[in-house]
């Protein structure tokens, strides 16, 4: 039965393939994701935790100590490097007037927090602009970069635990997640191009909380059971995402 179905599948797909209404289809579906990129930045917004030095010691099954640290602080400011941010409208339903869908926007809050909000979305088309609505659920996340694993003797061949060694250089993160809140954005997009436009949307997020930190090696090895840091908490924020994407 599966390779009878196996089979009518790829026939199908092998019609649909060769068929340039499928292409045409595909084609224009894709033209009406919309994908922005651009500048993120908190309007009204602040971040409340411990600004003191983090340190997590991890013995080895061959009883070597190893020490890892990081800087609070990076988790309780502002971001002013990276003022990085997206959004993404991925449709349901669309015609020459509107959309609706899955929506996402977000972007950077400090050098290690990301907030988003995902949920649904409604974008109303009048002539080149269009004005786009959106409302869900938000989080927030946290990784930190550890440095990585030293070397404890000339040779050392690294961390080693249930038989296996992570050698020296092995980049070490903490990663943490928050729960879920709820947020909303209102937004205005103008197409410059037919595939090209300028995007500016104002998003409200709730107050965040971050907790329940894991440490990892290089993604391959976690370590839940750790001394956490200190929680983190974002205020409800407005943000600001002025950004240029592409689609109609």
């Amino acid at each position: 039965m599966k390779k009878c179905l196996s089979i009518l599948c790829f026939l199908f797909l092998s019609v649909a393939a060769n068929s340039e209404g499928f292409y045409d289809a595909i084609l224009d579906y894709s033209s009406h994701i919309n994908f922005t990129l651009g500048y993120f930045t908190p309007i009204n917004s602040s971040i409340e935790g411990s600004t003191g030095a983090y340190v997590c010691l991890l013995t080895d099954d061959l009883t070597y100590d190893y020490y890892f640290s990081f800087d609070q602080s990076e988790n309780t400011t502002l971001n002013e490097m990276l003022p990085f941010g997206f959004s993404l409208r991925i449709p349901v339903f669309y015609n020459d007037l509107l959309s609706t869908g899955l929506g996402f926007t977000g972007g950077y809050s400090t050098k290690s927090i990301i907030e988003l909000l995902m949920g649904g979305y409604f974008d109303i088309n009048i002539s080149s602009f269009s004005f786009i609505a959106t409302g869900g659920m938000s989080f927030a996340s946290s990784t930190l970069n550890l440095g990585s694993i030293p070397s404890q003797f000339s040779g050392d061949p690294g961390f080693y635990q249930n038989g296996v060694f992570y050698e020296p250089g092995t980049p070490v993160y903490m990663t943490g997640v928050s729960g879920l809140g709820y947020g909303f954005g209102l937004g205005i997009k103008y197409n410059i191009f037919k595939y090209l436009y300028v995007e500016c949307t104002y998003t409200y997020l709730s107050a965040l909380t971050i907790k329940d930190y894991v440490l990892a090696f290089s993604n391959e090895k976690e370590f839940p059971n750790i001394p956490q840091p200190d929680p983190v908490t974002l205020s409800a924020a407005s943000t600001l995402l002025i950004g240029i994407g592409f689609g109609i």
